[in-house]
């Protein structure tokens, strides 16, 4: 576990190669993508749930919330604001309430 947790702190993508317990390690999943978000994509079902995983997965990498299970990536809040400040800015829209994409 220890020797993961150093691993995933240098590279957050290490969690690819460790086994399921590791990936269903919080510690060790937290540290892997605080280092690098889109450590994610590696992470267990359970932990791809967790809200607090996956806000720091997305403050890392807004990309990251692609590998996000749905739950989380609604009721984490920075991924939230993070995704409203995108489409917002992608969109040119400065109203969150009734914006329509423009085409």
């Amino acid at each position: 576990r220890e020797m993961m947790l150093e691993l995933v702190g240098r590279n957050g993508h290490c969690l690819e190669y460790g086994g399921s317990l590791v990936r269903s390690d919080r510690d060790v999943v937290l540290e892997a993508v605080v280092q690098n978000g889109m450590a994610l994509k590696h992470a267990s079902l359970t932990l791809r749930e967790d809200s607090d995983v996956v806000a720091a997965a997305v403050a890392n990498n807004s990309n990251a919330s692609r590998f996000a299970v749905p739950t989380a990536y609604l009721t984490a809040p920075s991924v939230v604001l993070s995704n409203a400040y995108c489409y917002r800015s992608c969109t040119g829209s400065s109203s969150s309430s009734s914006a329509r994409p423009r085409v």
